[in-house]
């Protein structure tokens, strides 16, 4: 009798925990088998024996299971996929198979991602349960406060860069805007008490 698990208890999930409504996402499953003796292919071949061909062409002899993904939302199942797979037998000198699906949700909310290898045979089967979080605007930072939400040249995000500072671009000056106002308007009292100077000495001369 077959002895197939989830390797290592684990499923692999894209862009892990967080999702984002209307993104699809892949999730993989790595089948192991612990049995250490095939049926084969002949004519004592098992119901449900099959031969896996690994990458570089040995074949190995396995046993036939289905690997099945649902897609959970307050323990009811919103989505599901199931393919089969041909698990080769330990120590075959194979790589495990490894199984993809693909799924998209349209609602935000927290669903659990369960995955269960069956064997075909009627051997116990192996479920992993994964909890992910859907969204809408994912992990993005909040907005600032001090922005122009609506974009514009003073800041938001659509916005072109402000030659002074803040919203969208860099200062020139390289400090922040009330310095920058005070550096101008103490610039335009040097001037005029510079022009006010010099005219007084036009009046003396």
């Amino acid at each position: 009798m077959a002895n197939i698990n989830i390797k290592n208890g684990q499923i692999a999930v894209e862009n892990g925990a967080n999702q984002l409504v209307g993104d699809p996402f892949e999730v993989s499953v790595q089948v192991n088998n612990r049995e250490l003796h095939g049926w084969g292919n002949g004519p004592l071949a098992g119901p449900h024996a099959c031969i896996h061909t690994g990458p570089g062409g040995d074949e190995v002899p396995g046993h036939e299971a289905t690997v099945a993904v649902q897609i959970l939302r307050g323990g009811t199942v919103v989505d599901s996929s199931e393919r089969t797979v041909c698990a080769p037998v330990e120590g075959g000198g194979v790589p495990d198979p490894r199984k993809s699906f693909t799924f998209t949700l349209d609602e935000p909310g927290a669903y659990d991602v369960r995955a269960t290898v069956s064997p075909e045979d009627g051997a116990p089967s192996d479920t992993v349960t994964r909890t992910v979080n859907v969204d809408e605007t994912g992990n993005a930072p909040p907005a600032d406060d001090g922005g122009n939400e609506s974009g514009g040249p003073f800041g938001g995000d659509d916005g072109p860069s402000n030659p002074f500072g803040g919203g969208g671009g860099s200062n020139p000056l390289g400090l922040p805007n009330a310095n920058v106002v005070l550096a101008l308007v103490a610039l335009a009292l040097v001037a005029w008490l510079a022009s006010s100077a010099s005219n007084t000495a036009e009046a003396f001369t």
